[in-house]
C-alpha cells in the first residue's frame, strides 16, 4: 500500500528519521523526531518500525523500539520496547525479529499498567507516565485517579495527578493546572464524595488565584480545582482516610495548622483544624486503616502516646487529657487554683500556650493562657525559676530564684515577692531572701511561711525557714532554724500548726529528721517534739486529709529509731501527738515521690517511680486512700517525671518535665481506639517498618521491611509480609515466603491489597517459596502460596488498586520477557 505524503518546507530539519520522495529525493513532511541514533528500519503495512538507542519519538517515551505511522509520523501505541539498543529488525509474516544489546523486552507500560484479575496480560492501550506512580484509586466509574512524580501521562501535561477515564483516555476536564514543586509528588489519595484529597511531598500547589498548598490538599473530584480546605502540615503526608466525620492523616509531619500532632493527625473536615487530643507515634506513619472503633496504623514508630509538653489537664473520672490545653517549652514546677476555676502555674519556661511568659502564667477557666495577666521575672545570674506559689487574700506570693519582678529589683523582689492576683502587677512586699525558695504556705489571712535554702530573710538571719506578714515584713520573733533545705510546707487545720519537710535533721537544737510540726505562735527555736514520724530520708511533699498526713519523699522507713516500719517512698501518719506507728496505707512505690495532692477523695502522686502497689505506673498515679489504699484504674502514664498536680473546678492539672502521656511501646504496627483514646493491648511486635495495610472481614494483611513478627515473645519468620486474625489478635499461618534472592536479601514490600478473596503484593522480591515471582504476585488467603497469575514485572511496584475485574499497578515498572533476541 502506498501513502502519499506532502513535501516539507526546504528549511525543515530532521532528527535521525526522515522520509524522501523516491522519485525526486525531496524531503517529505513526515517527522518522528527521535532523540538518539536510529540503527534499523522495517516496513509493515501502514507503519514503520524503528530500532536504535533512542528513548523518545516526538514527546512520547519509547525505549529502543518504536512503531510509527507512515502518514502521521507519530508513535503508535501497542509498541513493545527494550531496555537497551536494537541493531536490527526483521519482519516475517506477522512476526518481528529483534537483535541488539538488550536484556529485556515487552509491551511498554512505563510506570503504570492495567491488568486483568483473570489473566496476567496488561491492557495495551492504557496510558504510560513519564515519572514514578505512587498512588492509584478507582473513581467508581471504571476509571482511575493516578498520583506520583510525573509531568506527562500519555500525551497530556498533568503535574503529579491525573484522571484516567474508563476508556483509557485522560480526562480533559480534570486538570489541577497547578505546578507542584515536589521530590516524590502525590503519594496518597482519598476520595470522599465529590472531594479528592491529595497527600505527598509536594511543597507548593497553587496559582495566582488561591493560596498554595503544601503536603496536603483537597480538589474537586470532577475538575481538579483546588478547594479552600487547608490544613498546612509541616511534613510529608503518606496516608489519608476518613472516620466519624474526621479526616485522619499519617506521615512525617509534627504540626498541622500550628497544632502539635506528630505523624498522625485528626482534622476537622470543614475547618481543617487539627485536634491536639489524639494518640500519636514517635516516628512516621506510612499507612492508616479503619476497623470498627479502631485505627490501625503502620510505619517506622516504636511508641505511641498523647503528645503533651510539660503541662496537661484531665476532667474528673477520665485519663484522657483535655484537648487544646496549653503546653509550654520548659518545666512546670508548681501550680495552684486561682479561685476562678483556673490556675497559676510556675516553673522554668519562656512560652506557654503560644504566648511569651517567663516562668509564670495564669490559665483561665477555659483552659487558655490569660492574655491580660502577665508577670515578668528575670535573674541576672541565670534563668528565672518559680518553685512555689500561695495566695493570701488578693495577693499571689511567688517563691523561686529571681532578682527582678516586672522590671523592678531590690528589696522584696529577690527569690520571694508578691503581685496582685487579679492582673500580675507588683504589690507591696518588703523583704527578700538570699537563696532559693522551694516552699510556701499561709494561714489564710495574716502570715506567709517560706522554706528553701537561704540564711537571710530581709535583715534577719533565718536558716531555711522564715515567716512574713501580709506585706512581706519578716517576723522578728518566729525563728525555726532548719539545718538542711526545706522542700515542702503545709498548714494544718485551725492554722495553728504548719508542717515542714526536707533534707534537715534538726530544728534548732532538737533532733527532728526530715519532717517537723511547728507552732505558728510559739517563738522558741524548737519543733513540737512529741510528733516525730521519723522517716529515714528526705520528705519532699506533704498532703493533709482530716487527721491523716501523707508523706512522700526519698525514704524507706518511718518511725525509724523507735518502731521501724517499711514504707517505701510514701506513708500515712496521724496528725495528733504521740503516735508511734503509721497507718496501714502502704502503696509501696519503687521510686522517689516528689509531690502529693488531693483530687477530691483521691490522692495524686507523682515522682520518679515506675511501679506502685505492685502494678506498673510510671511517674504519676491516682490512689484511693481508704484502708491500705488501692490504685485507680486510670492511667496517666507520662513519659518523664511530674512535679505537681492541682485541682481546680472539675479539672485536674498535671505539670512536670514530660513530653507525652500514655506511653505505649509498639514496634511499627498498632491499633488505636478512637473512642477511648487508648492503644490496643494487641502487640504484633515487628522487627522492621510497615509500608502498607489491607483488611479482609476477618484478617489484617501487612507488608513492609521486616523479618519477624511477635519478635520479643515468640519470633515467627515473616519476610516482609504477615497477617493477623482481627478477632483474636493471633498471627495467622499465611506466609508468602518472599525473598529477593538476586540481591541476597529478604523481601521489602511497598503495597498490599486484599481483593476478591485474594491478596496482591507489590515490592522488591523475585521469589515466593519455590515459585519465581518478580515485584508483584497474587496469593491465596490461607497459606500465602502464589497462584498462576504472573504479570512478570521488571521493577518495584509501589501501588496496587482494583475495581471490577481490573487491577491497576504503579511504580518504576515496565513489563518484560527475554534477552538479546526476541520473536
Amino acid at each position: 500500500m502506498e501513502i502519499s505524503l506532502p513535501l516539507a518546507p526546504l528549511s525543515t530539519s530532521r532528527n535521525r528519521l526522515a522520509a524522501l520522495n523516491p522519485a525526486t529525493g525531496s524531503l517529505l513532511s513526515w517527522n518522528p523526531n527521535a532523540d538518539n541514533i536510529v540503527y534499523t528500519l522495517e516496513n509493515a503495512d501502514n507503519t514503520i518500525y524503528a530500532g536504535g538507542a533512542f528513548t523518545k519519538i516526538g514527546n512520547r517515551n519509547c525505549a529502543g523500539l518504536a512503531q510509527i505511522g507512515k502518514a502521521s509520523g507519530n508513535r503508535i501505541d501497542l509498541t513493545i520496547e527494550v531496555n537497551g539498543r536494537i541493531n536490527k529488525i526483521l519482519k516475517q509474516n506477522d512476526s518481528l525479529y529483534l537483535a541488539g544489546s538488550f536484556s529485556g523486552t515487552g509491551f511498554k507500560h512505563n510506570h503504570l499498567a492495567k491488568l486483568s484479575s483473570g489473566t496476567s496480560d496488561a491492557t495495551l492501550n492504557f496510558p504510560d507516565v513519564d515519572g514514578e506512580v505512587y498512588a492509584t484509586i478507582s473513581d467508581g466509574n471504571g476509571g482511575w485517579y493516578v498520583g506520583g512524580s510525573f509531568n506527562y501521562i500519555g500525551d497530556s501535561l498533568r503535574y503529579g495527578i491525573a484522571h484516567v477515564l474508563s476508556n483509557g483516555n485522560i480526562d480533559p476536564s480534570f486538570n489541577c493546572g497547578y505546578q507542584f514543586s515536589y521530590s516524590y509528588g502525590v503519594q496518597t489519595m482519598f476520595k470522599d464524595g465529590s472531594t479528592l484529597y491529595l497527600g505527598g511531598s509536594f511543597s507548593d500547589c497553587g496559582n495566582y488565584y488561591c493560596p498554595p498548598r503544601s503536603y496536603l490538599a483537597s480538589v474537586d473530584a470532577a475538575t481538579g480545582n483546588l478547594l479552600s480546605w487547608n490544613p498546612q502540615p509541616n511534613g510529608n503526608v503518606y496516608s489519608i482516610t476518613k472516620k466519624d466525620g474526621y479526616i485522619y492523616i499519617g506521615g512525617s509531619f509534627t504540626h498541622v495548622n500550628g497544632v502539635y500532632t506528630s505523624y498522625l493527625a485528626k482534622l476537622d473536615i470543614t475547618s481543617a483544624i487539627a485536634s491536639s487530643n489524639i494518640i500519636t507515634p514517635n516516628s512516621l506513619v506510612s499507612k492508616i486503616q479503619t476497623n470498627g472503633d479502631s485505627l490501625i496504623v503502620g510505619g517506622t514508630f516504636t511508641n505511641l502516646s498523647y503528645k503533651k509538653n510539660n503541662l496537661t489537664a484531665f476532667t474528673s473520672g477520665t485519663d484522657n487529657p483535655l484537648s487544646n490545653f496549653p503546653e509550654c517549652d520548659g518545666t512546670i514546677n508548681c501550680a495552684i487554683p486561682d479561685g476562678s476555676n483556673g490556675w497559676i502555674v510556675g516553673g522554668t519556661f519562656t512560652s506557654i500556650g503560644g504566648q511569651s511568659r517567663t516562668s509564670i502564667a495564669r490559665i483561665n477557666s477555659s483552659g487558655q493562657v490569660d492574655p491580660t495577666w502577665s508577670v515578668s521575672l528575670s535573674n541576672s545570674s541565670s534563668t528565672a525559676h518559680v518553685y512555689a506559689l500561695t495566695i493570701i487574700v488578693t495577693k499571689l506570693v511567688i517563691g523561686g530564684e529571681f532578682d527582678q519582678v516586672n522590671g523592678v529589683g531590690g528589696a522584696g523582689r529577690t527569690n520571694i515577692t508578691a503581685v496582685n492576683l487579679s492582673n500580675g502587677t507588683n504589690t507591696t512586699w518588703n523583704n527578700s531572701v538570699n537563696g532559693p525558695v522551694y516552699a510556701l504556705t499561709s494561714d489564710g489571712s495574716a502570715s506567709i511561711y517560706a522554706g528553701g535554702s537561704f540564711t537571710q530573710a530581709g535583715s534577719y538571719a533565718r536558716q531555711n525557714l522564715a515567716k512574713f506578714n501580709s506585706v512581706g515584713s519578716t517576723n522578728n520573733l518566729w525563728v525555726k532554724n532548719a539545718n538542711g533545705v526545706v522542700r515542702t510546707l503545709a498548714t494544718l487545720s485551725l492554722n495553728t500548726r504548719i508542717l515542714a519537710g526536707g533534707d534537715f535533721t534538726t530544728i534548732g537544737s532538737t533532733t527532728m529528721p526530715y519532717i517537723a510540726k511547728l507552732s505558728v505562735t510559739d517563738n522558741t527555736n524548737a519543733p513540737i517534739a512529741t510528733w516525730q514520724p521519723e522517716p529515714n530520708g528526705p520528705v519532699y511533699s506533704i498532703a493533709i486529709s482530716n487527721d491523716r498526713i501523707y508523706l512522700g519523699g526519698s525514704f524507706q522507713y518511718v518511725f525509724y529509731s523507735t518502731n521501724p516500719v517499711i514504707r517505701n517512698f510514701i506513708a500515712c501518719v496521724d496528725s495528733s501527738n504521740g503516735i508511734t506507728a503509721p497507718r496501714s496505707f502502704d502503696p509501696n512505690a519503687n521510686g522517689v515521690i516528689l509531690q502529693l495532692n488531693f483530687d477530691g477523695p483521691r490522692l495524686t502522686a507523682c515522682g520518679y517511680f515506675t511501679n506502685i502497689y505492685g502494678t506498673g505506673r510510671q511517674y504519676a498515679c491516682l490512689i484511693d486512700t481508704a484502708g491500705s489504699g488501692s490504685l485507680s484504674s486510670l492511667k496517666l502514664e507520662p513519659n518523664s517525671y511530674t512535679n505537681c498536680f492541682s485541682k481546680s473546678g472539675s479539672a485536674l492539672l498535671m505539670g512536670g518535665s514530660f513530653t507525652a502521656l500514655k506511653d505505649s511501646p509498639r514496634n511499627y504496627l498498632a491499633a488505636i481506639s478512637t473512642s477511648s483514646g487508648s492503644v490496643s493491648i494487641w502487640n504484633p511486635d515487628l522487627d522492621g517498618y510497615v509500608s502498607d495495610l489491607s483488611l479482609s472481614s476477618n484478617d489484617l494483611y501487612v507488608v513492609g521491611s521486616f523479618d519477624h513478627a511477635n519478635n520479643t515473645s515468640a519470633p515467627s519468620t515473616r519476610f516482609g509480609a504477615a497477617s493477623w486474625n482481627l478477632s483474636t489478635g493471633n498471627l495467622n499461618s499465611w506466609n508468602p515466603q518472599l525473598l529477593y534472592q538476586s540481591n541476597g536479601t529478604a523481601a521489602d514490600l511497598n503495597s498490599i491489597l486484599y481483593y476478591n478473596n485474594a491478596v496482591y503484593l507489590g515490592g522488591n522480591f523475585d521469589s515466593s517459596g519455590i515459585d519465581a515471582r518478580s515485584f508483584i504476585m497474587r496469593s491465596n488467603t490461607t497459606t500465602g502460596t502464589a497462584d498462576a497469575w504472573n504479570p512478570e514485572i521488571n521493577c518495584a511496584v509501589r501501588t496496587i488498586s482494583a475495581a471490577g475485574s481490573d487491577v491497576l499497578i504503579g511504580g518504576c515498572l515496565h513489563l518484560h520477557v527475554t534477552n538479546h533476541l526476541v520473536i
